[in-house]
């Protein structure tokens, strides 16, 4: 699967979540994209577009040279969003109440393939913070 498509998909199914007309979810749903494309090509320099923090932004890097170091990378990787609601709203940051599930995913190498196993729903609050090149991700708990 190409990386366009394999972000395509991610994003459409970011999509149908409860309260995924909210814009913030929406938001949230292009950077959960953004973070599939960076992993699917094997880019860390693509979180650059996801987070507002560093600290997270390098963590989730270190997992992507994680697989690359051992010559995979990641297919997949749709959020598989069951609901998502806004808790607070200011203008430089929203607060978001989660509930979401890493969606089918496989490590591919060379003339390999590995396939994730599927985890079970996860409450997470996630910040979103506006920054001078939109909004990005500030902070998961």
């Amino acid at each position: 699967m190409t990386s366009w498509l394999a972000a395509l998909v991610t994003w459409c199914s970011t999509l149908l979540g409860t309260g995924d007309a909210d814009p913030a979810c929406l938001d949230l749903g292009r950077l959960d994209a953004l973070r599939a494309e960076a992993f699917a090509s094997a880019d860390p320099a693509g979180l650059h577009d996801v987070y507002a923090s560093r600290t997270l932004r390098e963590a989730d890097a270190q997992v992507l040279r994680s697989w690359t170091d051992r010559g995979l990378r990641l297919e997949g990787m749709a959020q598989q969003r069951t609901s998502c609601r806004v808790v607070e709203r200011s203008s430089r940051e929203v607060v978001l109440d989660v509930v979401d599930r890493l969606g089918p995913t496989r490590a591919v190498g060379d003339q390999r393939v590995h396939r994730l196993p599927s985890d079970q729903p996860t409450r997470r609050t996630v910040v979103l913070t506006w920054t001078a090149d939109g909004w990005r991700v500030g902070a998961v708990r």
